[in-house]
Formats: structure tokens, sequence, C-alpha cells
């Protein structure tokens, strides 16, 4: 930040003095000669503290130096200042050079605490206490700077001091309870914060204190929140940085000390008074802050930025959290803070390539908008009335450009996508609060135009691009727009298809950044050309990258599946027409657009809960549309590693379900899928998913079993080889009646084509001549056309039908009072 300080010109020009007793720290580093040349002051730091700098500016050096004890306690001893105190105000003007020296040296040292610089070493984690950086007393003695450079109104020492604040603040795995939350909690430490974003009278464009206090904010949130990714890591005998979380230092800590909202209130008015400044600015409007003091416009239009693109991060960091979407919209809703929502959303907009078009030009920090996308997410799906206003302000334009720029990162993909989510779902439910459909038709650009155009109100349009019908019938009910329509005519069907794609180059970048990621040498270093993601020393970057990739195919195949989901107008009206053809149209594009294909990708390597919502669009589309099936086949979803994943009985049981229904559709369509499907080992899994506790998978297990049988007896010796007919045969006394139901269909169907299974199939008999009385008509049907199936080939089991008294019950089915109500 600018400012500076009108002493500190002549501050640098004080002789320095020894201190007066010797420390351990001195043996290491001779104390500052004051004649030396070398020590100028104000300008540089002394040749003490400038050698340290040189040993921590390669790996080599950082690794000896976090054993170095001596010299550690003397960088923070410098940093040990008492608030508020002439003492502290004098010693930080002359020792200005030395501190900001201390605090980019401690800065590295913790934010490589448990990182490995890129051809470095790897660093040694002490487990004996004695580090000063990991046991919280670097943090402890930056807070005391900090507070000392705010009261003195220093700006570029309390903006760097809180720089290193961010990275040494949240407690580590051997932070002792007094040092942890700096000695004070963390409450009191977001209290401190949000009088820093205060600094300069709440002016965030007239130094770089408030962008500085609110990265704090997200440091410590986002601390908070790996913390306990970590303690839910041990909990299954893992370790993510050999880290344990404290009571203290939770997620649910953050929540409970966020709970106040007025952290998130003071970020939102940063936001807002960071918009208001920039504007002024840009337009040359007059500032107070103007002038001899050298904060000059293009300096508060910087301030202004990097406030607003950190008070994202802050509020991303707090949505990460879970359960705060609602706290989120509440504070930037608030009619103080009128610009907040607007610069979030403009800082989302991948269009938006540089703020401003003129001198104050600069680039966007990709991390920005990732940010400020994801705020906006979390504030959206929590709230119908905040997605209402997101709409007006073009945000579903936004969200789709940063889809389908090819650059997009996975973290800036999904927080877009799960925007998008919120965004369709509001526009095609105007029952919700804020308004009806045609308020929210203002903000969506030649979108509203063609939806409008489908407007089955009625009515003719006017050279204003109303409709007759909605002027002379104002309180006429409205249909809102169906989101087959609204994903067919935006644009959204192909932008997902390029985010799905993963050698797309945003992916490919991010993932060429796990590899030659550097631990955070520059505290402000921008990550264009890398990870997306905050380059954080607490932060896993495989585990983040591997999450925002399954995040973005999970929240695309959610958008994708809300046209199925969406219930259709009555039929025969002018509005279920209309809906037809959307979703013709819809499936068009999901056709021509290879969307299948994509997710067939996309899916692969995905585990758990993460297979959900892929699972259930890709099955909606292959027993949909044949063409949907081919793309599923030649897009390689029968590969045997895929189908184990999707097929493994860990899998949640609706992810079983979905899989079962695409293998055993492929199966239904073609005998050609057949030997994709063996060679898939689909043979190898059905047995353990035959005797799944949900019953749902262990009927569509049995139905899949069945249409393997239906074309040919191409499976009859491996399902027989594999003793998969006993644990068949026992489906037919299952307590599900959807499994008994799909029992006797296998089973027919595994006697129709040949006798060479009559030999297994011959216990099935009794429970079979059962089934002809259960309580559900098809059931009987399949239990009758199952036991026809084992004497059309042969008569080998003729004499077991008889002596379990199948003759008589099929009789009687057949001319009892059912079957004569049925004729």
């Amino acid at each position: 930040g600018g400012g500076g300080d009108a002493s500190g010109d002549s501050a640098g020009d004080e002789t320095r003095k020894p201190p007066k007793k010797s420390s351990p720290s001195q043996k290491s580093v001779p104390p500052a000669n004051p004649d030396d040349s070398s020590n100028p002051g104000d300008s540089s730091p002394s040749r003490d503290f400038a050698a340290i700098e040189a040993r921590a500016s390669t790996p080599e050096g950082l690794s000896v130096l976090r054993g170095d004890r001596q010299v550690l306690s003397m960088l923070l001893d410098a940093l040990k200042l008492p608030a508020g105190s002439d003492p502290a105000e004098k010693a930080l003007r002359k020792n200005r050079a030395d501190v900001r020296c201390a605090l980019r040296v401690v800065r590295v040292l913790a934010r490589t605490n448990t990182n490995t610089p890129r051809g470095g070493p790897t660093q040694s984690r002490r487990d004996d206490g004695d580090d000063l950086i990991a046991t919280g007393a670097a943090g402890v003695a930056v807070f005391s700077c900090a507070r000392a450079a705010i009261n003195a109104g220093m700006d570029d020492l309390a903006a760097a001091s809180l720089g290193a604040l961010a990275s040494v603040a949240t407690p580590r795995r051997l932070s002792e309870r007094k040092t942890r939350w700096l000695g004070i909690g963390l409450e009191a430490y977001l209290e401190f914060l949000r009088g820093a974003m205060g600094y300069g009278g709440g002016d965030p464009c007239a130094s770089g204190v408030p962008a500085s206090a609110c990265a704090c904010v997200a440091a410590a949130v986002r601390g908070c929140r790996l913390a306990e990714d970590a303690d839910d890591a041990n909990s299954r005998g893992e370790r993510i940085h050999g880290r344990s979380t404290f009571a203290d230092c939770s997620a649910g800590a953050a929540r409970a000390a966020l709970g106040d909202g007025k952290t998130l209130a003071e970020l939102a008015r940063v936001v807002d008074a960071a918009e208001g400044a920039e504007r002024a600015a840009m337009i040359g409007a007059p500032s107070s802050s103007d002038g001899a003091s050298g904060n000059d416009s293009d300096s508060r239009v910087a301030n202004a930025r990097r406030a607003t693109g950190e008070a994202a991060r802050a509020l991303a960091a707090v949505a990460a959290l879970g359960s705060m979407g609602g706290s989120i919209g509440a504070a930037l809703a608030n009619r103080k803070v009128p610009g907040s929502i607007p610069a979030l959303v403009r800082l989302a907009d991948a269009r938006l390539k540089t703020f401003g078009e003129s001198r104050n030009s600069t680039r966007v920090p990709r991390r920005y908008g990732t940010a400020a996308a994801a705020s906006l997410a979390s504030a959206a799906r929590a709230s119908p009335e905040f997605a209402g206003k997101l709409l007006r302000l073009d945000a579903l334009d936004v969200m789709r450009d940063a889809l389908a720029d090819d650059a997009t990162s996975p973290a800036r993909a999904s927080a877009a996508l799960s925007a998008l989510v919120a965004l369709v779902s509001r526009l095609c439910d105007p029952s919700k609060p804020d308004g009806d459909v045609r308020d929210l038709k203002i903000g969506l650009g030649d979108l509203g135009r063609n939806l409008n155009i489908n407007n089955p109100g009625g009515g003719t349009s006017t050279s204003t691009g109303e409709r007759e019908g909605d002027r002379t019938t104002p309180d006429a009910g409205i249909e809102p727009p169906t989101p087959a329509g609204v994903l067919a005519e935006s644009g959204l069907v192909a932008a997902c298809a390029v985010a799905l794609d993963p050698a797309r180059p945003g992916v490919v970048a991010a993932r060429a950044g796990l590899e030659h990621r550097d631990a955070a040498w520059d505290a402000d270093a921008d990550v264009d050309a890398g990870v997306d993601a905050d380059v954080d020393a607490d932060a896993d970057a495989r585990v983040a990258f591997d999450r925002d990739v399954a995040a973005t195919t999970r929240h695309a195949a959610r958008l994708l599946h809300l046209p199925f989901t969406h219930p259709l107008p009555a039929p025969g009206t002018t509005a279920a027409q209309l809906a037809e053809d959307a979703l013709r149209r819809y499936q068009e594009q999901l056709l021509s657009e290879a969307v299948v294909a994509g997710l067939v990708q996309a899916i692969d390597g995905l585990r758990g809960d993460d297979l959900g919502a892929p699972a259930q669009l890709l099955s909606q589309l292959v027993l949909r549309s044949s063409q949907c099936a081919r793309q599923f086949l030649e897009a390689g979803g029968l590969d045997e590693g895929l189908v184990r994943g999707l097929l493994a009985p860990q899998n949640p049981a609706a992810v079983l379900v979905d899989s079962l229904l695409a293998v055993s559709q492929l199966a239904r369509l073609s005998q050609r899928h057949y030997p994709p499907i063996a060679r898939a080992g689909v043979c190898d899994v059905v047995n353990r998913l035959l005797t799944h506790d949900d019953p749902g998978v262990r009927a569509r297990t049995c139905n899949l079993l069945g249409n393997m049988c239906r074309h040919s007896g191409y499976f009859y010796e491996r399902i027989a080889r594999r003793g998969v007919l006993d644990s068949l045969i026992a489906r037919c006394e299952d307590v599900d009646r959807t499994t008994r139901k799909f029992a006797c269909f296998a089973i027919g169907n595994a006697g129709f084509h040949s006798d060479a299974l009559y030999p297994e199939l011959r216990v099935a008999v009794p429970p079979l001549v059962r089934l002809l009385g259960d309580e559900e008509d098809k059931t009987r049907a399949n239990a009758a056309a199952a036991l026809g199936n084992l004497v059309r080939n042969s008569a080998a089991l003729c004499g077991d039908l008889i002596r379990a008294g199948a003759l008589e019950r099929l009789v009687e089915l057949a001319t009892g009072p059912e079957a004569a109500a049925e004729a």
C-alpha cells in the first residue's frame, strides 16, 4: 500500500546500536557494524538480515534455516514490539527494512512448513516442539508487529505484517494452547482482523492493509477446514501433512466464530467500498488521499481491486466450510452494501481479462474470479431469492462463459456449474420468492428474448418486444421456461461438454502445475500460469485438484439432468407441446455435443458418492436413446476398469442401481453388446451384487442377468462356471417382491435357448412353483413362463415339475377367478 511515513526517510540515518546483552542468536550471525555502509537504513536491510534472507532464497538454505533456532529467535525478536507505545513506533521506523526482511523470511518459512519446494529436499517435521514456526511462537511475534504497525499508521509494515500473519496464525500440529490463534482465540483474532479491514477510515483504496486483512481471514477459515479434513483422515488411519486438529481449529469452530455475521458483513462492506472507490478513481474523481502522499489514482485502483479479490477469497473459504451459503447471501444482499453482488459478478466474469481499459488496466488474477464464483454459488444454492438477484445481473451468461473458456481451471468450472444448477432451477421455478419470470428475464439478454418467444401466454409481439397478451392481462399466469428450453437456448450444453473434457487446456495446465508447484516464494504471486487455486502451504494441491475435477463432473451431471426431473405441463396444452419440443432440441444437442462420451471420460477414476450424479445421468440417457447407448459403448463405457469401478459393491446403492440399468439396457438392445459386456468382467461381480443389502441392487442385478440371457445362450457357460445360478435362484425367495419378479425373469431366460443349464436349474423348480401364488401378477406370470422354459428344450425336468405340483398350480392359475377376470 501507499501512504508511507513522513519520518521514515530520517529514521534510517540513526545509528544502529548492538544489543546490550549477548544472546544465543548472535553466535550464528554477528551483530551489525554501525559504520558499515551496507546498512542504509530504511531502503535496505542490514547485512545480518540480508544474509538470512539470502539463505532463505534457496531450498537448501531454507532447510538449514529451519533448524537454526538461534537465527529464528533473532528474526522473531525483531518483530516483538509492544503495540501503541512510542518506543515501539520509534523502533519500527528505525528498523523498518530489517522488520520487513524478517517478515518476508518468516512468511517463506511458514508457507514451506508442509511443502517441498521444487527440486528441494523434503522439509523435516520436528516432533520435539523446537520448531519456532510450527509451535506458534512466530505467530505471536508477527501479531505484535502487526498491531504496532497498525497503531503507528505505517501502511507498508502493517500490510506486510498481515501478509505474514496469514501464514503463521493458523494453529499447526505442534501449536501450544497458549499460542494457538496467537494466544487470543479464533473469535478475538477475527475481531482484530475486522478492525484491520476498516483501517484507513474504512477506505480499502487508501492502502493494502484491508486487502491483507481479508487474506488473513481466508487463511484462518481455510486452515480450520483443512485441519478438520486432517482429523477425518486420521480417523481413517491416514495422515494429511502429519497434522491433527484441535477443538478450536475445525470447520465447526470456524462456523461458530462466524455465526454472528460481523466478519461476513465487514467482508461485504469491503467489496462494496472497493467497488465504489474504484469507480470514482477510474473516472478521475478527486480524493483527499491523492497528492503528496503518493497515493495516486493508479495505486488506489490497485488497492481496491486487490481488496475485492481477497475479500472474495475469504468469502469462498467460508463457503467451503459448508452450511454458510445463507449467511453469505444475507451479508451480500444487505441494502447497505448495494455494490457487493455486482462487484463479485463482474469479478467472476471470465470475459473480463483485465480491470479497466485505460492506463489503470491490470490483469485479473484467476484465483479472484474463481473465489467470486464459489462464493456466489454458495449463496445461490442456499437462497432462491439470491439466485434471482444474480439472474438480473447476467450471472447465467457469466457462469456459462467461465465453462466455455478452455483455460478455465477445474476449481472455477466446478464453482460455475454449482451456481448454474441454482440459477437454472430458480429461473424455471418462479413460484419462489422475488417476483415472476418476466422480471428474471431482464438480465438474460438474448436468452430472455428467445425464451419469451416460447411464452405460451398468447399474444403477439409489439415493437418493444412485449406481447399484447401480457400487456392486456398483466396478472395472467406465465408459464416458466423449462430447464430443457433454458439449456437448449443458452449454449450451456456445449459449455458443459467443454468442462467435462479432461484434456482441455485448463485441466492440463492445472495437472502440470501439480508436478512443478513451488512453495509460495512470492507472497502475491499470481497463479494464472499454473494451478488456479490458491498457492497455500496448508493446502494439499493434489487433493484439491482431484476434488475439483470430481465436483466439475458431479455438478455438470446435475445441471444436465434437470430437464429429466422437471415436471411437464398438463398433456394436450400448448405449454406441453412447447416443453416437448424443447426437450427434443435439448436431447439433439446432447447427442451433437457427445455429452455421453464426455461423461464416460470424466467418471473414469471417480469413486463413491462422486459417481452418483454422473451415473444417474448416464443411465437416463442410455435408457432414453439407442444413439446415446451407442455413444456410451463407443466411448469406452464397457471398458473393464470403468465397469468394475461403477459396479464395485462398496459404492452407494444409487450408483449401483443406475450402473446396472445402463449395462442392462445395452444387453437388452442387442446381442452384439454381449462380447464387450463379457470382456468388462460383469459375470465376476454380479454374484456379490445378488446378495447386496439393498433390495434395489438385488432386483436390478437379476434384471441384468435376464437381459444377458435374452438374445442367446452366450453367457450360459460363464454364469454356470462362476456359480451365479445358486445366488440367482435364492432370490426367488427374496423378501423384496421386485427382486422376486426379476429373478423369475432371469431364470426363465436362462432356460429359454437350450437345456445347457437345466441341471443347475433343477433346484429352481420348487421356488418357482411357490411363486405361482405370489401377490404380484407380473411375478406369477414370470414364474409360469420360467417353468415353461424349463421343459421347452428337453424333458429332463418334467418329472421335477410334476413332483413339485407345477401342473396343478399352472392349471389353477390359468382357470382361476383372476384368469377369468383378465379374459
